[in-house]
Parts: C-alpha cells; structure tokens; sequence
C-alpha cells in the first residue's frame, strides 16, 4: 500500500468513524424521546430538532411539555404557511417555547416618545419593499439573548450603508450589547436603536461582525 493510499483511508476511516459518533447521540437521544412520548407523529422531527440545536430535557415530564409545545407550534407555522402571506415561518432553535412566553418578556424596549423626522412633500410610492433593491442584510439569530435592539440597528446601519456605497457590510450587535450600557441600555436585558445610534454616534466607530462576533447566545 502506498503511502497516499494509507493516509486516504486513515481520512475515510476518520470520517467515518466522526459520522457514526454524531449518529450515535442521535440514535439515543431518539430512543430517549421515543421511549417518553411513544411513536407518535413528529417525534423523529422533535428528536433531530433537539439535537440539531443541543437542547438537553433534565426529566420525563420536560421532555413532555417541550414535545407537546413543539407541536402545537409546529402546527401554528403549517397553518401559517398555507395561507400565502408576504412572508413564512420555519423551524428554529426557539421552537420549543411557549408563544407568549416570547411575547411577555420584558426587553425594556419602550418606543421613544417623540420622534425629530422632518416630513417633506416628496410623493411616495405605493409600496417599496428595499429587499427587492438588495440592500436588506440577511436574517441573523440573536439566541437566547434579549438583544433586538442591536439587531435592529445595525440592520438600519447595514442598509443605509448598503444603499450609499453599494457594498453590503455586517456590523457587530455583540459591541452594542457590551459597550452601549453607558446610553440607558441593558445588554441582554434591552435597549432602544436611538439610544445604539447615540452610542455609535458618540463612539465614533463601529466594529464589523467578524472581529467582534456575538457570544450571548
């Protein structure tokens, strides 16, 4: 056997043996779920979700409860789907919470009061969509981190860059959780985008995503 030939299977045998190592946590915590919920429809979806996302269940009765809110929001993003709105629902990692969970939790987001925009008689059109003109930013997951407010300032910041220069850019969300406390907002906890925009204003620089990367998940 030649030398190249040994280290191709050394490499095949590796991959392999990784491959058979992902499918084996896989197959239990199948059999884990399967032994709690019995073959019931969707628990191979519930059983790869888990795994594909890392989520661990301490109890029986958490395997349940996750199981039964999965499929109840599963069956609200089906029904959501076949009504053929301007936009669908999929499978996240966030799937297994409750829907108005994620509705009650406090994210100190209360709108600004009042706004400074000075309106003009520019005639608008009857719709603009600025994704059809390329310069919205790709959908982004904040985790488990109550950071909308960074997101949704830089995706204002991406755009409006995007827009101006004709380059699409990432800016960081994770300096806005870690550095704009000073501006009354509360990382994990909330913030407002006028008061990120005050930050950055006040900052004078802005980091792109790749070199201060988001670690609040």
């Amino acid at each position: 056997m030649s030398r190249f030939t040994l280290i191709l299977a050394l490499v095949v045998a590796g991959g392999l043996f990784a491959a058979a190592s992902r499918s084996d946590g896989l197959h239990e915590l199948e059999n884990r779920i399967l032994q709690v919920v019995g073959q019931s429809l969707h628990f191979l979806s519930f059983a790869r979700f888990a795994h594909r996302y890392g989520k661990r269940y301490e109890s029986v009765e958490e395997i349940k409860q996750r199981f039964k809110v999965f499929l109840d929001n599963l069956k609200m993003i089906r029904s959501h789907n076949k009504k053929g709105l301007s936009y669908k629902l999929g499978v996240n990692g966030i799937i297994y919470l409750f829907f108005f969970f994620l509705l009650y939790i406090a994210q100190n987001c209360s709108a600004t009061t009042k706004g400074n925009l000075k309106l003009t008689n520019a005639v608008l059109p009857e719709r603009k969509d600025w994704r059809e003109a390329g310069i919205v930013s790709p959908v982004k997951n904040q985790g488990k981190c109550g950071s909308c407010w960074t997101f949704s300032t830089t995706g204002a910041l991406e755009a409006a860059y995007s827009q101006a220069f004709g380059k699409g850019i990432s800016l960081s969300e994770q300096q806005l959780v870690d550095c704009a406390g000073a501006f009354n907002n509360f990382d994990c906890n909330g913030g407002l985008p006028s008061q990120a925009f005050e930050y950055i204003k006040s900052n004078g620089n802005f980091c792109m995503s790749c070199s201060f990367m988001i670690c609040n998940f």
